[in-house]
């Protein structure tokens, strides 16, 4: 999982006013684009599939689309509308988010940015939120400030990461960094793999949904 290292909303109507300490990011057709960007080096495995999670705002539209790649050649506290990175052209990667019932709740939106994040991976990555609704209908999403930044969840192929000649549970611990005997047992076993695969989906749902970190 990686969370976004900046993120900047940009407002047509203010267009030399930098917008990047704002908690939320506003989406608005013609009027208000926003940025995120992530850091995807040091991913050692092929990303299999990434998932964008967006925490809801007071949003009053849904109807929006993730494009990408932009240029990340950007700075948060100084990006403004005139100065952002040309959005025209990157390719509308998912639109129209479905809400994750994730723990009971309808707060959180989830695109699918696969194709995008297979390039990008290694490097840097900056996507853009963009209107599809009507001028004036406008959505908004919870920036970095909130305490909620905008994620990707990635499934990643981490084959032999420690290049070992085998893939085993021990690419994984390599990879996230988590200590090979996960239970606490005195062992490195299957059990610790089962108990991983616990720590993942409870980080994902219960974290993120919470909005921590």
């Amino acid at each position: 999982m990686r969370e976004a290292v900046a993120d900047a909303a940009l407002d047509a109507q203010q267009p030399n006013t930098p917008l990047g300490t704002l908690s939320s990011l506003r989406i608005d057709q013609g009027r208000n684009v926003s940025l995120l960007r992530f850091n995807l080096t040091g991913i050692a495995g092929r990303v299999l599939h990434a998932k964008l999670y967006l925490r809801r705002g007071g949003a009053t539209s849904e109807a929006f689309s993730v494009r990408g790649p932009v240029d990340s050649k950007w700075v948060e506290n100084t990006v403004t509308w005139n100065t952002a990175p040309s959005i025209s052209s990157a390719a509308v990667l998912s639109s129209l988010p479905d809400e994750d019932d994730f723990g009971g709740t309808t707060s959180t939106w989830a695109l699918d940015v696969s194709s995008v994040v297979r390039l990008s991976a290694g490097g840097l990555l900056t996507l853009a939120l963009t209107s599809e609704d009507q001028p004036g209908d406008f959505g908004t999403v919870r920036a970095r400030e909130s305490g909620a930044p905008a994620r990707l969840v990635l499934l990643v192929d981490y084959s032999d990461v420690d290049a070992d000649g085998q893939f085993t549970i021990d690419d994984l611990y390599r990879q996230h960094q988590i200590p090979a005997d996960a239970n606490g047992d005195g062992l490195i076993n299957d059990l610790d793999l089962d108990d991983l695969v616990k720590w993942f989906r409870r980080y994902e749902i219960d974290d993120m949904t919470a909005g921590r970190r």
